[in-house]
């Protein structure tokens, strides 16, 4: 996703079984492919947008600064696993098609499980905020049977610490009354809402972790509404399945 002023670029390709390659370093789908360089990670993109086709092509270098050394259990039952990697990171976007450059902070991780995420989960919120040279991030889960109990980690270059999880604030809702909530240690409003859909809300929220005032990047998803006839319906308008570059 390329948020600019003169409009959002959406790009996410569900592609065929034969169209994805994978080794210890690499990974391809489709046209566009990751590579790892040591601790960093080489992305090239070759998509399409939705819904109007238009092309998406050029490359992103992550250089990972810090992160967790392993994957954290979301659920009692241990079919969901999320890793924070590259909790801190730096970017280098150079994209050929739109021209766009920049360089920026950037974050990298990774989720995998045994069964769908609608069969466990009800819900999740999550949010991540750099304070420093340190990484916060929230992570909120609601299973179907289960009252999850919330995750809360402050990321350091030297190390990971447990981090107090405060009573949840309620976000406003969303247009399709997506509801979210966060945890932090201050008052929290929402800057811009980058995202809002029938599930899925992303946000920047103005927050606070320690006493030190930062930005917050949130999102919200409900697997409830996800699993919904009339929200499969509309997917294809903003997920293109398999479709090669």
């Amino acid at each position: 996703m390329l948020y600019r002023k003169r409009g959002s670029t959406w790009a996410l390709t569900e592609a065929r079984a034969e169209s994805v390659e994978r080794s210890a370093d690499s990974f391809a789908l489709s046209s566009s492919r990751i590579q790892r360089e040591g601790d960093s990670l080489l992305v090239h993109l070759d998509e399409r947008t939705a819904p109007w086709g238009r092309p998406l092509r050029g490359r992103v270098r992550i250089d990972i600064e810090h992160g967790a050394p392993g994957p954290y259990r979301l659920d009692q039952a241990g079919d969901h696993h999320w890793w924070p990697i590259g909790a801190r990171a730096s970017a280098e976007v150079e994209l050929d098609t739109p021209a766009v450059r920049f360089r920026g902070s950037a974050y990298h991780d990774c989720n995998f499980g045994q069964v769908p995420l609608e069969q466990t989960f009800e819900s999740w919120n999550w949010s991540r905020a750099n304070v420093g040279g340190d990484v916060y991030i929230l992570y909120d889960v609601q299973e179907h049977d289960a009252a999850g109990a919330p995750l809360g980690l402050r990321l350091r270059p030297e190390g990971v610490e447990a981090l107090s999880t405060n009573v949840a604030a309620r976000l406003p809702r969303g247009f399709w009354g997506m509801e979210g909530s966060t945890r932090a240690h201050g008052q929290t409003q929402v800057i811009r809402t980058l995202e809002d859909t029938p599930f899925y809300t992303r946000s920047l929220l103005q927050t606070s972790f320690d006493g030190q005032d930062c930005v917050a990047m949130h999102e919200s998803l409900s697997m409830t509404k996800f699993v919904k006839p009339w929200v499969q319906f509309l997917l294809p308008f903003r997920i293109r399945r398999g479709w090669r570059a």
